[in-house]
């Protein structure tokens, strides 16, 4: 018996992960280069400025890897077609493998490259907040900086505040890339 409503693919779907791996590692180093030039230029994610700037940057570099890694493969590997999910999947891991290798360059950067990054970044949150807060919030901000040395914390920072930033844009920009085989 013969399946009426199975139509083959014009070639045959390769796998992602080399498009995922290529291009997180792309996205992890243009990370890391966004975060240096807000570091260089004094722009700390301390105040309304500073979180729009590192919100900014992530969602240009997370919608610009996702569309990078998408058009390779639906262009190089699929045939020029590729499905929601399939476009999903390689824009978000790309992301995702991007943001931890960032994640392991903050925990570097922080505590053996330039140790003093958290006094810097601690005292623009103090001439920021000191007189808009009370004092004890003023202190718990402060020890959950001092906190920023152990890897752990920074991973869950980078999960909970940067990621999904990151992932949103690999979804808009995944579902405009879709190509569907007719």
């Amino acid at each position: 018996m013969q399946i009426l409503d199975a139509s083959p693919s014009p070639l045959p779907s390769k796998p992602v992960w080399g498009t995922v791996l290529r291009h997180g590692l792309f996205c992890g180093l243009t990370l890391i280069i966004g975060a240096q030039i807000l570091y260089r230029l004094g722009i700390y994610a301390v105040n309304l400025e500073g979180v729009v700037a590192n919100a900014l940057t992530i969602i240009l570099i997370g919608s610009t890897l996702s569309y990078l890694a998408i058009k390779r493969q639906r262009d190089s590997m699929d045939g020029g077609f590729i499905s929601s999910g399939k476009a999903i999947l390689v824009s978000s891991g790309a992301i995702l493998l991007g943001f931890w290798i960032q994640t392991i360059w903050n925990y570097l950067f922080i505590n053996f490259i330039e140790p003093e990054y958290l006094e810097l970044f601690k005292a623009q949150a103090v001439a920021t907040w000191q007189n808009k807060v009370l004092p004890e919030d003023l202190d718990i901000l402060l020890a959950t900086l001092d906190s920023m040395k152990n890897y752990p914390n920074i991973l869950v920072n980078s999960l909970s505040l940067e990621t999904p930033i990151g992932l949103l844009a690999a979804v808009v920009v995944s579902l405009f890339m879709v190509r569907r085989a007719l």
